[in-house]
């Protein structure tokens, strides 16, 4: 038979989701320029403040006095941004554990992390809301460490049950001990980083073997609007030092903290966090940065932040977007709910977001678990996201199109009116459609419909089951000897 089929073209890295043109991309990244070099941002670190200044910035004569203490206006000229975001890498490689790559943070690659504590926390077995204890962030890494399709955990530190001095740390090596997967952590002064840096350096073998194979990212968060408050940038400093992969992200919020635009919002996180890009590869060129921020609306009825919003996922795209123009590793955010309840309300929140966040292209997707506006966690709702991230992927290999994924040769030989049931073609390759973990696809019988579980009973009884079969693996006697030893050390501070 003549093949007349002579395609080989495939969708390059699956479907994706544009809402910026390349030459709206230029615009906002001329505009912030000129922002920068016209307006600047306020910070008042002396190392950050001299560095600057030598550089070439234009640090004003004029103070400002305000929560952080007094402030310098800084211009930062144009020069000093592009010698940024030409030293800054493209790549970041995060690896597990165990010393094996697990990221790589570049281009359009995604990968799907939770938020393992906050505020509040629904009990996945009671049902009940309370605040958030140092088990609970245990609990929810044994879970999330069994789960397929969540590749990375965040962890804030805010069990309440422990010495708030040093609660982010042991919240950090909580999670450290009870998965491989690799952390995002955030930290409360320049201790806590230093102390958190050093039980992954424990882990990893020494300063310089995390140097070459880090485990964990350290994240902060700039003030909007351009603002950078000095513990914030003390630690910034510190990771660049380090080579620690630091994400540096602003949340804007449309209305309050950024103008009630959505360009306007965007232009306010490029800004923030590329003037944090400068003060970073000022300190070290070429040390791991991680660019984006979280922009959103607020409830105007409240002033909160939103987080189920369209128009969340609408400008994390167009950030993703940026950093695409920039070939920078970016944040992106998605798994999220306003809902406080796992509902239907929270189901489409989630799954607008995440899968808006994959096609826009956002290496590092975060928030899954995160509810009511960012104040809870639901151990249930990463049992959801974990089904749902399984289907995002699915949905993000795309279609190959090439002579052997056309089939014709095989059509030819089933012909008209034949199926495809029985041919070892579908038994080579069935296994390649999606197929539901906790999702139900059973048939409706009406007899039997009162015995079926509903999704919250079986996402229940999955955590149950977790809790009693999975064991984490553990580290080594020698390592966790080493945690104790700094563990001891910061105790003793407080």
């Amino acid at each position: 038979m003549n093949n007349l089929t002579q395609s080989n073209i495939c969708v390059p890295g699956g479907p994706r989701l544009q809402v910026l043109s390349e030459q709206q991309c230029k615009e906002i990244h001329v505009a912030t320029l000129e922002v920068l070099e016209r307006t600047g941002v306020w910070l008042n670190e002396p190392e950050a403040l001299e560095m600057l200044r030598d550089a070439g910035a234009r640090v004003a004569d004029s103070l400002s006095k305000n929560e952080y203490g007094i402030s310098r206006r800084v211009l930062i000229p144009w020069y000093l941004v592009e010698e940024a975001l030409r030293s800054a890498p493209e790549k970041v490689t995060i690896y597990n554990r165990d010393g094996k790559p697990a990221m790589i943070l570049e281009g359009r690659k995604s990968y799907f992390g939770c938020n393992i504590d906050s505020p509040d926390y629904i009990d996945p077995l009671s049902g009940e809301r309370r605040k958030t204890k140092l088990k609970d962030i245990r609990t929810g890494t044994i879970i999330v460490d069994n789960l397929e399709n969540i590749d990375w955990i965040l962890v804030a530190g805010l069990p309440v049950d422990v010495n708030s001095k040093y609660a982010d740390r042991v919240a950090a090596k909580e999670v450290l001990t009870n998965t491989t997967k690799p952390i995002v952590f955030t930290c409360g002064d320049y201790d806590s980083l230093t102390d958190i840096v050093g039980m992954m350096q424990v882990i990893a073998g020494g300063p310089e073997q995390l140097r070459r194979k880090p485990i964990g990212l350290y994240l902060d968060e700039p003030i909007s609007p351009l603002k950078h408050d000095p513990e914030s940038l003390k630690r910034l400093l510190k990771a660049a030092e380090m080579e620690v992969p630091a994400i540096y992200v602003p949340m804007p919020m449309m209305g309050v903290t950024a103008p009630c635009t959505s360009a306007g919002s965007v232009l306010i996180g490029n800004i923030e966090s590329l003037s944090g890009l400068v003060i970073h590869q000022l300190r070290r060129k070429g040390a791991p940065y991680i660019y984006g921020a979280l922009t959103s609306t607020a409830d105007m009825s409240q002033v909160s932040f939103n987080y189920g919003a369209p128009e969340l996922g609408l400008m994390c795209t167009a950030i993703a977007e940026m950093s695409h123009y920039y070939n920078l590793p970016v944040w992106g955010t998605g798994g999220c709910a306003d809902s406080n309840h796992l509902d239907a309300q929270a189901s489409a929140e989630i799954t607008f977001s995440l899968l808006t966040a994959a096609l826009a292209g956002a290496n590092l997707i975060h928030d899954i678990g995160l509810m009511s506006q960012g104040f809870c966690v639901a151990p249930e709702s990463y049992i959801l996201n974990d089904e749902i991230v399984s289907m995002v992927k699915q949905f993000m290999k795309g279609i190959e199109v090439d002579a052997k994924t056309l089939c014709v040769d095989l059509i030819d030989e089933i012909g008209p009116g034949g199926n495809f049931i029985d041919h070892i073609h579908t038994l080579d390759h069935f296994r390649e459609m999606w197929m539901p973990r906790f999702f139900d696809r059973t048939r409706f019988e009406p007899q039997k419909e009162r015995l079926k579980l509903d999704f919250h009973e079986r996402a229940r009884g999955q955590i149950k089951k977790i809790l009693q079969e999975h064991v984490p693996k553990p580290l080594p006697d020698d390592v966790l000897e080493g945690l104790f030893e700094i563990e001891g050390k910061w105790r003793r501070r407080a």
